[in-house]
């Protein structure tokens, strides 16, 4: 992807990002966007899709606004993706202090159904923190988007072995033995977003309190080898805690602080499976559909 094929869109507010905590008398916009762009440049993902921004003398930003003695800027980003993925940099290191990302006050927030590039090269690199930490949001209020609620983010993915379909079939069976789940509402994964290489997904669940349940069972469980890193996406708001946009911390069920964590997994989507095919085999009927789907359910993404 160059330049000219990038769709800037009409609203420049979406791709802007601001950018705090920084070292006043030493950061300015050249360093902070070469810093930015570097971190970038260390995702394989960003190298495939953007390959025309990876150049030397070519920048992941479009345009840095910062005063001179101020210990924060706004920066704008060639997409939303982009502007997406920098507000997973929350945390990073930049001249000796940790970095605060947010949307600006004015701003109308990351558009729903973007979602940002795998991060997690830098966090196993430990360049990021190894979970997200919360995201400032200078000013912000509003309520967070309903489907966002119910979204699980699915990383370190073995690329390019696992589809839509397959994550549904992998996730769906465990969910349906949570108590969170309610047959009556129709089923317990709605959607499966894959990205284009396959590195990553994000789920969306029933309801958020399932959402909510499934994250210790999924998180760092195996999948054809690789360890699958499972949290809250960027953009979702803990309950009681307005304004902050950051993964919940659920306590894990007892059989899951052992030390046979994976078997544990592996061993629910069994029971899950062999229950489901003993429902097939009596002749359940299929759950009925979803009775009020809530905003952002109909995004149109085919699983």
């Amino acid at each position: 992807m160059n330049k000219s094929q990038l769709q800037l869109g009409w609203n420049k507010q979406h791709r802007e990002v601001w950018i705090g905590n920084l070292l006043v008398g030493a950061v300015n916009s050249i360093n902070l966007a070469d810093m930015l762009t570097k971190l970038f440049r260390a995702l394989p993902e960003f190298q495939q899709k953007y390959h025309a921004l990876s150049g030397e003398n070519q920048s992941a930003v479009r345009e840095v606004k910062m005063q001179q003695g101020a210990s924060f800027a706004f920066v704008e980003f060639w997409s939303e993706e982009l502007a997406a993925t920098a507000m997973e940099f929350n945390g990073a290191d930049f001249m000796g202090r940790p970095l605060k990302t947010g949307k600006p006050s004015n701003s109308a927030g990351i558009p729903e159904g973007t979602y940002p590039l795998d991060v997690s090269p830098l966090r196993e690199a430990g360049i990021l923190p190894a979970v997200a930490v919360p995201v400032h949001q200078p000013g912000v209020g509003g309520v967070p988007s309903r489907q966002k609620a119910r979204e699980l983010y699915f990383g370190n993915l073995p690329q390019g072995q696992l589809t839509s379909e397959a994550m549904k079939a992998l996730v769906t069976p465990a969910s349906e033995l949570l108590p969170q789940y309610n047959p009556a509402l129709g089923p317990a994964v709605i959607s499966v977003h894959m990205n284009a290489e396959g590195m990553y997904c994000f789920v969306e669940f029933q309801s958020e309190e399932l959402a909510t349940a499934a994250m210790p069972i999924f998180d760092k469980m195996d999948v054809i080898g690789r360890s699958i890193n499972v949290n809250r996406p960027t953009g979702y708001t803990a309950p009681g805690m307005p304004g902050m946009i950051m993964p919940p911390q659920p306590a894990a069920p007892p059989a899951i602080q052992t030390g046979a964590f994976s078997e544990t997994q592996q061993a629910l989507i069994a029971a899950a499976m062999a229950n489901q095919q003993k429902q097939n085999n009596a002749g359940a009927s299929p759950p009925p559909p979803m009775g009020e789907p809530s905003n952002g359910s109909a995004n149109g993404i085919s699983v």
